[in-house]
This record gives structure tokens, sequence and C-alpha cells, in this order.
């Protein structure tokens, strides 16, 4: 007999064998996907906001920054970012969305612990250059949160805090 004969009465085999005992197959398959939506069901909510904005280049202050030894990419990027995720960044967008959150536990809302909050920016926000040219760059300020309106909140007055 030749290979491709014997792979194809390999494939038929395999094949009744999946008929006949098909419930050993599908009944564990089921169990397992019932208690992975189970679990996914269980788990905490998390929301995603983010922000996208536009930087451009003043052609003449370029000029003035090359003669004047201007900084190199990685050193641009990495200031870039921290100036989105230093502490006073942080602080100020924080005591800018801190009326909303008062205002929203007192309606009945949850409690959201701002320190946690701010905690919790400085380790999980994350900034990325999306374009990056000589003449414009497209920065895109992400974090992912438990509370949709205050993730959201935050990252706009971070992202506003940083253009102003």
């Amino acid at each position: 007999m030749s290979r491709s004969t014997n792979q194809a009465k390999a494939l038929v085999d395999a094949w009744f064998i999946l008929l006949r005992y098909k419930w050993r197959f599908v009944f564990p398959l089921f169990v397992v996907s019932a208690s992975v939506l189970a679990f996914s069901l269980l788990l905490p909510r998390k929301y995603q906001a983010e922000a996208v904005f536009d930087r451009r280049t003043d052609h003449v202050l370029a000029s003035i920054m090359v003669g004047s030894g201007q900084k190199t990419y990685d050193q641009h990027t990495t200031s870039i970012k921290q100036e989105l995720t230093n502490g006073l960044s942080l602080d100020k967008a924080i005591e800018d969305v801190k009326p909303y959150v008062v205002q929203r536990f007192k309606a009945g809302g949850p409690e959201v612990n701002l320190v946690e909050l701010r905690a919790d920016m400085a380790r999980k926000i994350q900034v990325r250059f999306e374009i990056a040219t000589q003449e414009h760059e497209r920065i895109s300020v992400k974090y992912i949160g438990t509370e949709p309106v205050v993730t959201r909140l935050v990252i706009n007055r971070l992202v506003q805090n940083y253009i102003d």
C-alpha cells in the first residue's frame, strides 16, 4: 500500500473513534467551557480609557533646539512620558476630578479611594507614540481602571493639563 492510502485509512479510523466515543470528548469540553465562562463572569470588570492627541513641532523652535544641542529621540520621548506620568500631573488630574467623585458618592454611587487611584494610575498609565516625525507626533495615553466614568475623566484631565 502507498503512504497516502495508509494516511487516509488512519484518518478514517480516527473519525470512527471520535464518533464512537464522542461523549468522552464533548462532555469534558462542555465542562471546561462552562467553568471558564463562570470564572470570567465573576472577575471584576475593567474599563479602558484612551486619549490621543497630536503635537506639532514649530520649525523655528526646532532649529533653535538643534543649534543648542537637542536631546536624542529617546530622551525626548522619555521626557514626554515623565511629564504625563509624574506625581504633579497625576495629583492635578485627580484634584480636578475630586469634586465629581465626592458628588457621585453623595448621590449613592461607589466610593473611590483617591490615594489608591493615584497609585494605580502611576503603575498602569501607558504612554505610546503612534506617529513620530520631526514635524508631528501622535501620542496615545491609556489607562485601565475599575470605575468607567472616573477612568475616563482622569485620563482626559491628565491630557488636558499636559496640553495647557
